[in-house]
């Protein structure tokens, strides 16, 4: 078993502390640290996240969901062409269910509840 931490002590003694709770170990972290705690150059490349990647990957997102929330459209209907039903929870699908058409149920929120715009 290995666990990935970064290259700061602290991660790297939390990581620690982990597989002595999880494997039941006994005795000081400095071993476990040593023989099961990875954290060289490859490790942190993989705990790091691109940041363009991650711009992108959110500007997409933001679209898709500003696409659906601005749509009249069955929201489970959607949902169930990207992702296939078994792949969602049952309280998901009840809840996508609940929701129905974005766009009618957003006006409906604001008529009972009226937002108010000010200045400052």
């Amino acid at each position: 078993m290995k666990i990935y931490a970064s290259q700061e002590g602290r991660c790297q003694n939390t990581a620690a502390a982990f597989c002595k709770g999880l494997l039941e170990l006994e005795g000081d972290l400095t071993p476990i640290l040593v023989s099961l705690v990875r954290k060289d150059d490859v490790t942190q490349e993989l705990l790091e996240f691109n940041k363009s990647q991650e711009s992108a990957l959110m500007a997409e997102m933001n679209r898709t969901l500003m696409k659906i929330m601005n749509s009249d459209e069955d929201l489970y209907e959607v949902i169930t062409k990207v992702v296939s039903e078994e792949d969602l929870d049952s309280n998901m699908i009840n809840i996508i269910k609940d929701v129905g058409k974005p766009l009618s149920l957003l006006k409906k929120v604001r008529t009972i509840f009226p937002i108010r715009f000010s200045s400052s």
